[in-house]
């Protein structure tokens, strides 16, 4: 008993790699053998033969980074603003000029005037009495001249004022440059373009004279920085906000015209004689009218009234914007 007791104590004293020297783990099979962390760690692995049955599907060729080319039948998603309207089968309106009844009335009575004035004073001072000094019919005959000159500038005021700007499909636009003979079809498979007829207000009320029409592209159809300004920049909320507040405010007028009958006519004729010294202000000063240039020739673009397709950023994105040096 006292050496099978000692025995089994150094036994048990023995170091742990020792024991599993002295008692070897069972026998499993290799897949389930475990495997020393270290050994895995420290010893790379050897490399592997690639079985003969399991070949890469790949091309032992060079991939080819050639562009795909797109296909002719599918068009494309983005289009510009000009390529959606040139794709409608109807005109598009731009731009409607105001009413320039009152301008053209001041313009042309003022001229009126002038000239009269003008013809009376070289006329009675052409001869002069006697007893007139001699300055006195060269004085009269410069004012006379510069009376003419106020005429002139007074009659032209009307001129080349842009009464409407529409935006045609050029299959349905003549041709630029040349008079309207009849509707134009584009051969198929060309890109859509787009023109823009531009009409003119007539100086003189000719009833059997139509109105001058000037056909030319977007790019053609040159604004100011001035006129292309970009409106401000306002939230849905401060949108409707003000939408609201116009609203309420033509509602508050017509309902104190309702209630103010009796006292309308002197109402609009304040309204009517305030109309008629703004135009002839606007006929000395041109105020409200930009130039814009179409085709190396400038036109008045009145912007004090009228009706403009999305307040006339439309046609902003249409035309092209010259900036000043």
């Amino acid at each position: 008993m006292p050496a099978f007791s000692r025995g089994c104590f150094l036994r048990l004293q023995l170091p742990l790699r020792q024991l599993r020297q002295l008692q070897p783990l069972p026998s499993f099979p290799k897949c389930y053998q475990a495997r020393s962390f270290s050994a895995s760690v420290l010893r790379a692995a050897k490399p592997t033969r690639t079985s003969p049955a399991i070949k890469s599907s790949f091309p032992k060729d060079k991939p080819s980074y050639a562009p795909l080319k797109a296909s002719p039948n599918k068009t494309s998603v983005h289009q510009t603003y000009q390529t959606t309207l040139a794709l409608k089968s109807h005109p598009t309106p731009l731009y409607e000029a105001p009413s320039h009844t009152l301008f053209i009335l001041t313009s042309y009575g003022g001229a009126f005037f002038f000239l009269v004035y003008s013809g009376y004073a070289c006329y009675t001072y052409f001869d002069a009495p006697a007893g007139i000094p001699v300055y006195v019919p060269y004085a009269f005959g410069g004012a006379g001249f510069l009376m003419a000159a106020f005429a002139g500038w007074l009659m032209l005021g009307p001129a080349k004022i842009i009464r409407s700007i529409t935006a045609v499909p050029k299959r349905l636009g003549a041709s630029a440059g040349k008079s309207a003979k009849g509707p134009r079809i584009a051969s198929q498979g060309t890109a859509p373009e787009l023109e823009l007829e531009v009409e003119l207000r007539k100086m003189f009320p000719m009833p059997f004279f139509p109105a001058r029409k000037i056909y030319c592209k977007p790019r053609e159809f040159i604004v100011s920085e001035a006129l292309a300004r970009p409106p401000p920049a306002l939230s849905p909320a401060e949108m409707r906000e003000m939408k609201m507040a116009e609203e309420e405010d033509r509602q508050r007028l017509l309902e104190y015209e309702r209630s103010h009958i009796l006292t309308a006519p002197f109402r609009h004729a304040n309204k009517a004689f305030f109309e008629l010294f703004q135009s002839m202000r606007r006929a000395w000063t041109r105020e409200g009218f930009h130039r814009v240039e179409i085709k190396g020739k400038f036109y008045k673009f009145d912007t004090t009234g009228g009706w403009a397709l999305d307040n006339g950023r439309a046609l902003i994105r249409l035309a092209a914007v010259k900036r000043k040096p």
